[in-house]
């Protein structure tokens, strides 16, 4: 995760046995479930490469966010646009390349994750990424205000922001090495030397211990959860686990892919752990192989697609799990047909799932509720979709949601 060095005349911006845990028998309707489908407009209110929309609209966005009546859109590590959801026009945008004429801010925003994390600060929605005020300068960690990219501060620092909240922000460089921010001055709080910080999670962050950063599949990973308010470290998973990275939280909740020690497979199980403590609550099922079949509503649900019978090696089967972190239950679903499938994202009942290059929403039996969706899925609300439309240059689309 290189920082990267700007110079150029003008910038814009988740085993052995099972352990049981508190799983329940395959679903059965119940309320709240829904059996309606999920309904888009035939025609998007939106595409990016629409008449009257800067060049920037053009780009193959892959994260979208609703906020405050506003969609922040982004796009590899350095490309931001906040526009109006109903028409895409852009209310700033910030662009290395300037190609956006009179809304661009004249700073340059970049996240090494392509998706900058947020929080409150002095009652205003912050952006918070590496900022380059003026061109030719160096970057500096900042809060942006997310209606106008004001920052509410920024504070010069050698190393990139990892995650956030509304109390603290965490960084980390080139060498493992996790500092935490106060979120509303941007003051220092502590600094721990040998783990990768990777998620803010209340009164924890967790990190990773290792010899390589994350993004490299070190083969001695470990997750371990620091105290949010000092850095020290409270508990690790190394006593459990040969091997161990953290794939997302989930409220209380994180999934961590892992394996037992003393199995012969390199295969993970994917486990859902208490943040505070780190105690196992459940294991959902055997990764099969890429660690990239679940995703999580960041809150309230976790869904993967997963061989769920958790014998002494993996199978090759593989069906939708759900897990509710309100209740820290999982459910398998009965519906068996989405072996071949990836889970990309969740929203409420919805479950949106992947096979190769469509996409389709489901239920949390796993039932089909959508037509294929007319893109890869960006990011949506109650109201909007947002999707990167197939073609040599994907281009963003908004559609309603009915």
């Amino acid at each position: 995760m290189p920082r990267r060095i700007v110079v150029a005349a003008g910038v814009a911006l988740l085993l052995g046995a099972c352990t049981a845990g508190p799983t329940e028998t395959p679903r059965t309707r119940e309320p709240g479930s829904t059996d309606d489908r999920l309904e888009l407009s035939a025609a998007p209110l939106w595409r990016g490469d629409a008449d009257g929309l800067p060049d920037i609209m053009q780009g193959g966005f892959t994260s979208a966010r609703f906020v405050d009546g506003l969609l922040l859109l982004e796009w590899a590590d350095d490309t931001t646009a906040v526009v109006d959801p109903d028409t895409g026009k852009p209310v700033w945008t910030a662009d290395p390349e300037l190609r956006v004429g009179a809304t661009a801010k004249g700073v340059e925003l970049w996240h090494h994750e392509g998706k900058a994390p947020m929080g409150r600060v002095a009652g205003e929605t912050a952006v918070f990424a590496d900022y380059i005020p003026e061109p030719g300068t160096l970057p500096e960690v900042a809060a942006v205000r997310l209606r106008d990219a004001s920052p509410l501060w920024h504070v010069p620092d050698p190393y990139d922001v990892v995650d956030a909240d509304d109390r603290l922000v965490v960084l980390t460089g080139d060498e493992p090495v996790a500092r935490g921010l106060d979120a509303t001055t941007g003051a220092t709080r502590w600094d721990v030397p040998g783990v990768w910080p990777r998620f803010v999670a209340g009164d924890r962050v967790l990190a990773e211990a290792s010899s390589k950063a994350p993004d490299l599949d070190a083969a001695d990973s470990t997750v371990v959860g620091l105290d949010a308010a000092t850095g020290h470290q409270l508990w690790s998973l190394a006593d459990r686990y040969t091997r161990s990275e953290v794939a997302f939280v989930a409220g209380d909740v994180a999934l961590v892919y892992a394996r037992a020690a003393g199995t012969d497979t390199e295969r993970d199980v994917a486990v859902v752990v208490d943040v505070s403590s780190g105690a196992e609550i459940t294991r959902l099922g055997w990764d099969r192989g890429a660690r990239t079949t679940c995703a999580t509503d960041g809150s309230t649900v976790i869904a993967c697609t997963l061989d769920e019978e958790l014998g002494e090696h993996p199978g090759e089967s593989a069906r939708l799990i759900t897990f509710d972190v309100p209740t820290r239950k999982s459910h398998p679903a009965p519906a068996k047909d989405l072996a071949d499938t990836e889970v990309v994202a969740v929203r409420g009942d919805y479950v949106f799932v992947r096979d190769g290059h469509v996409t389709w929403a489901v239920d949390r039996f796993g039932t089909r509720v959508s037509d294929d969706l007319p893109g890869d899925l960006v990011g949506m609300d109650d109201r909007h979709m947002v999707v990167r439309l197939a073609g040599r240059t994907p281009v963003p689309a908004a559609y309603t949601v009915r």
